[in-house]
């Protein structure tokens, strides 16, 4: 085999491995927040308890989480200012919320609000999972 036709051969195999190289994962955590805000934002409850940990999944189906976390905030926007890792399998992310309040909650007008709001995310299974205490 000549060196050009092994070349041809070895170029495409170092931009396959290069492709996949796993992301850091601030940049994985990231990725994630964002999917599940794109659920929120298209009103797909569904698709958004499907980013919690699967520990907690377990211990509450769907439709009591849609009890226990009624969906009151009418997000408008959502954006992840930035994730830490604090260990290789926990990071901190801060995601900027804009949002309606819906009548209902007590204690609040209803209008337009705006927040940054701290996720816990845990790998676990090499995915990372929004976590949730209650």
């Amino acid at each position: 085999m000549n060196m050009k036709a092994l070349s041809a051969l070895l170029i495409p195999l170092g931009l396959l491995s290069a492709c996949s190289k796993p992301l850091p994962p601030e940049e994985q955590v990231k990725q994630r927040a964002e999917a599940r805000y794109e659920a929120l934002l298209a009103g797909d409850a569904k698709k958004a308890y499907g980013f919690l940990t699967p520990a907690k999944r377990e211990a509450l189906n769907y439709e009591n989480y849609l009890r226990t976390h009624p969906q009151r905030l009418n997000i408008k926007s959502a954006k992840v200012l930035k994730v830490a890792c604090q260990t290789p399998d926990a990071c901190q992310a801060e995601v900027e919320i804009e949002y309606n309040y819906e009548p209902g909650f007590k204690g609040y007008v209803p209008g337009q609000m705006q927040m940054v709001k701290p996720e816990k995310w845990v790998r676990v299974d090499n995915q990372w999972w929004l976590f949730i205490k209650k």
